[in-house]
């Protein structure tokens, strides 16, 4: 469906998305007393050069005023080995659940490329141990990356979707504008065919995958909202990562996640071949992670008890000589020298820790501080 075609029909179901909604926060979570776990991916790859190294960075409020209220593992690696990727896809389910070994699925086609998690993800350990429901785990998610929106849960018999995170993305919301439209049509139309053929494409790789996208009331009462004061022309909202950040605060806002990961992305559009797109996306992130923390520095639901955790899903090459000098997709030592930081609770400030630590170290890091048992990991805990 053209946008012109589907700025036609975006009046059809307004009755009934435009209510003032009220959002009902009593859903059995509330005897979880924290800690609150905030994953910041510094995503689209991004090299220590320009983020934590100050003569250099594009990130001043991370470098400047964040990263001395806790404490920064500036050593960190992704490890080399067969199979092993400085990717993004690889770097982002390496934060979730810990692990090297992963396998592709077999859905084939354009997303031959997905991996599915074999073991446990934060998402997951986090609802079975707390009893937590679904949107209290959120991933908010680029919609350039469509397959990392099912890294929210994994093909361990002992987990699964049963206890799988819940997704914040705008192709999670073109999915509930769809199907809201499609409701309030009855009988035959050309514009109920095109929206079928649309939603039929938006559904595309989670019939692949067998799994099924559902939108718990609170969902669909968030995306109402979310309805209500942008629409769905694309128009009124942000693009990006900034739309990341537009979706984390209302999230932080309305829903209270116990668990939230944002994957920024917007450095990886150097790939369009100029600097400025990658430093301007640093920027960007920072610019997010700069109003995220500050709205939970004053929101007494986060307030000193819940835990910051920055982490890149790979850096990025420093060849000179190339064309795009800033690509990962070589394996090259700089795509593979990243870096975490974490800031909470009892967290040392100012602490810089240059010992060599790995990627997989996160997750077991995590668990310590939710004092969840994790033996499904691969990696140690960090010296926090």
């Amino acid at each position: 469906m053209d946008r012109r075609s589907f700025l036609k029909t975006s009046l059809i179901s307004s009755a009934c998305l435009a209510p003032q909604i009220k959002f009902p926060y009593l859903f059995g979570a509330e005897k979880y007393a924290g800690p609150n776990i905030i994953i910041i991916r510094f995503g689209g790859g991004v090299r220590r050069k320009e983020t934590i190294q100050s003569k250099y960075t594009y990130a001043p409020f991370f470098n400047k005023v964040l990263m001395p209220q806790g404490t920064l593992f500036s050593n960190m690696i992704i490890r080399k080995g067969e199979g092993i990727e400085s990717s993004h896809e690889q770097g982002t389910l390496r934060i979730l659940n810990g692990n090297y070994q992963m396998k592709k699925g077999d859905e084939g086609g354009v997303f031959d490329s997905h991996y599915q998690p074999d073991t446990a993800t934060l998402f997951e350990l986090m609802r079975k141990n707390f009893n937590l429901p679904e949107h209290k785990t959120l991933m908010i998610n680029n919609e350039d990356r469509l397959q990392e929106e099912f890294f929210t849960f994994s093909k361990s018999n002992d987990f699964g979707s049963k206890y799988k995170g819940h997704v914040l993305s705008l192709h999670r919301f073109k999915l509930f504008i769809l199907r809201n439209k499609l409701k309030a049509l009855s009988g035959e139309s050309k514009a109920k065919k095109l929206m079928l053929k649309e939603l039929k494409k938006l559904e595309t790789f989670s019939k692949k995958i067998n799994f099924e996208i559902e939108f718990p009331e609170i969902i669909n009462q968030f995306w109402a909202n979310w309805y209500k004061l942008y629409g769905d022309s694309g128009l009124r909202n942000e693009r990006g990562d900034r739309l990341l950040t537009q979706l984390s605060l209302m999230a932080l806002k309305k829903l209270k996640p116990n668990f939230l990961m944002v994957n920024y992305n917007d450095p990886d559009y150097v790939h369009w071949g100029f600097k400025a797109h990658y430093t301007r996306g640093i920027s960007i992130i920072d610019n997010g992670l700069q109003e995220i923390y500050r709205f939970c520095q004053h929101d007494p639901y986060y307030k000193n008890n819940t835990y910051f955790v920055v982490v890149p899903d790979c850096g990025r090459d420093n060849s000179r000589a190339a064309a795009i000098p800033y690509q990962h997709h070589f394996g090259s030592k700089s795509s593979r020298e990243i870096f975490t930081f974490i800031t909470g609770p009892n967290i040392k400030k100012g602490k810089i820790d240059n010992k060599q630590c790995d990627q997989i170290d996160v997750v077991s890091t995590i668990s310590h501080l939710l004092q969840i048992k994790n033996n499904q990991t691969q990696g140690k805990r960090l010296a926090i």
